[in-house]
């Protein structure tokens, strides 16, 4: 592959001397290569990128970002494991309640939170009570959310 140059005018290509004859002078250039005009030039080696200089992380560096990693995955153990019990957020006050012989969930529900859809209410004393069923039994204490 060849690559093209462009020369200067005011660069003046110099012609060696013959070997042969000691003493020569330099010539001109001949008249096939003029001033200021393109010719072919051999290709130049391609540069290479000197390597990057790498980086080495002694013992203790290793020990301090091991530390660092332990102290991350254990700040956001505890954070996930508040916000799974529910301690994370903020502090609901609840009303304790006893179901009476013949009460069920809905009546308890209802007299609780009467301006409530039944169904609504039913949901919001199962989530304070962690309750998956509609049974309650006698004697059982209940926690109303305020």
């Amino acid at each position: 592959m060849s690559a093209v140059t462009a020369v200067p005018s005011w660069v003046t290509p110099a012609t060696p001397a013959r070997p042969g004859r000691p003493g020569a002078s330099r010539r001109t250039a001949p008249a096939s290569i003029r001033r200021g005009h393109l010719r072919a030039v051999p290709d130049l080696p391609a540069l290479v990128d000197a390597p990057a200089p790498t980086m080495h992380i002694t013992r203790r560096g290793r020990l301090l970002i091991t530390l660092c990693a332990l102290l991350l995955c254990l700040v956001g153990g505890v954070a996930g494991a508040r916000a799974a019990v529910g301690g994370g957020g903020s502090a609901q006050r609840y009303d304790t309640v006893v179901v009476q012989s013949g009460q069920t969930l809905s009546s308890v529900a209802h007299h609780a939170y009467p301006q409530l859809p039944i169904g609504n209410a039913v949901q919001r004393v199962q989530a304070a009570n962690r309750l998956n069923t509609l049974q309650v039994f006698a004697g059982e204490q209940l926690r109303l959310p305020r």
